[in-house]
């Protein structure tokens, strides 16, 4: 993320905030809603709380001074609720996954996938099958090029100083193996922001450090949901790999809130 910047988008976090709450929620008693629906709302609860404990946590650091003894306990305590962010949302979108198949019908249950990158491709392969939703889902650059490959890539198998975990420059370090891009590494990434910035002024903008360059680049094309080719995206996840990299969690949870409100609209509502 934005160096200094933890903000989580505030309408996600707002206590009613549930675009699906109109399509399921009947009126009548709770345990007849559909459990798919109440494994969804309890994880948007989740991380409404993970959100609001991660925005606590950042006004606790920015408190501290440098000798105090307890900076680097605060400075764990918002890493570690930036990472349960970034995890929680890739299970917040799995749970919608399996509630979008169970309210859109389009496939037997023996055929719904747990997995939302696999729910994601199935739907995309099949694309007239339920066309208005395939076609949300075929803009999502931003899952399939910053949230979905830095998760997986970085944080499930990750390599031990790569992961959402290094968000800000105290704690975020800066050696040969990790942060500082390699000469070559250098070049690709700049290679990027001249094919990519030609459209995003942005992006074009990108100063050449090679201490920065790799994640302003990464949380531009995330925020603009620019659309990679796929040889470049193989590129840069190897980079990724090798340098490490964060997710920024202000512009994710953005498009977290945005997406749900477009897949909910979706549907009329039950009242």
């Amino acid at each position: 993320m934005s160096e200094g910047n933890n903000e989580i988008d505030a309408k996600l976090l707002e206590n009613n905030f549930n675009p699906f709450q109109r399509v399921c929620e009947t009126g009548k008693d709770s345990r007849e809603q559909l459990h798919e629906y109440r494994a969804f709302k309890d994880y948007l609860l989740y991380l409404k709380i993970i959100g609001k404990r991660l925005i606590t946590d950042l006004k606790n650091y920015e408190k501290i001074t440098p000798g105090d003894p307890l900076r680097w306990s605060t400075a764990y305590e918002l890493q570690v609720d930036i990472e349960s962010f970034v995890i929680f949302s890739h299970i917040l979108l799995s749970k919608v996954g399996i509630l979008m198949d169970k309210l859109l019908s389009c496939r037997n249950p023996h055929q719904w996938s747990y997995n939302f990158s696999d729910h994601k491709k199935e739907y995309l392969n099949d694309s007239k099958m339920c066309p208005q939703y395939s076609l949300i889902l075929a803009k999502m650059h931003w899952y399939d090029q910053n949230f979905d490959f830095l998760r997986n890539k970085i944080i499930t198998h990750g390599r031990s100083l790569a992961g959402s975990m290094r968000n800000f420059s105290v704690y975020r370090k800066t050696n040969a193996s990790f942060g500082k891009l390699s000469k070559k590494d250098h070049e690709e990434i700049q290679n990027f922001i001249v094919k990519y910035g030609e459209q995003n002024s942005q992006i074009l903008s990108i100063p050449p450090n090679p201490n920065i360059m790799l994640g302003k680049f990464l949380n531009l094309i995330m925020e603009f949901n620019v659309e990679l080719s796929k040889d470049d995206l193989t590129k840069l996840a190897q980079i990724v790999q090798r340098t490490g990299a964060a997710i920024d969690v202000t512009v994710l949870s953005k498009h977290i809130r945005k997406f749900l409100e477009d897949i909910a609209a979706l549907f009329p509502s039950s009242k």
